[in-house]
């Protein structure tokens, strides 16, 4: 039985006008993101996570690639993200946008 969900947000992509952020995959993360998943896999190390799950924009899967390290678990695409290409406003697989950085 699920006894804690935790949601994490992506770092903090690079901020560049020529991408476009809503398609993916949308920009890379920036400097400040990977050191914001490293703070986020070092907050999830002792919280006994059985599953990642990540979306297919470059800054969500670049911050799972830290978790992916630091837990030693897979990170899988949710079957709902695999089926159709979504846009912005249809996108139900997109980022949450609810987010835990520890201070």
């Amino acid at each position: 039985m699920l006894s804690d969900l935790f949601l994490i947000r992506h770092g903090q992509p690079i901020h560049n006008p020529a991408i476009r952020y809503d398609l993916p995959p949308g920009p890379d993360l920036s400097e400040r993101g990977r050191a914001e998943a490293r703070q986020a896999a070092a907050f999830l190390a002792d919280k006994g996570i059985e599953q990642l799950l990540v979306s297919p924009f470059a800054r969500t899967t670049q911050t799972a690639e830290v978790l992916v390290d630091a837990l030693g678990l897979p990170a899988r695409l949710p079957p709902s993200c695999k089926s159709t290409r979504r846009t912005s406003r249809s996108n139900t697989c997109a980022t949450v946008s609810v987010s835990y950085w520890p201070v």
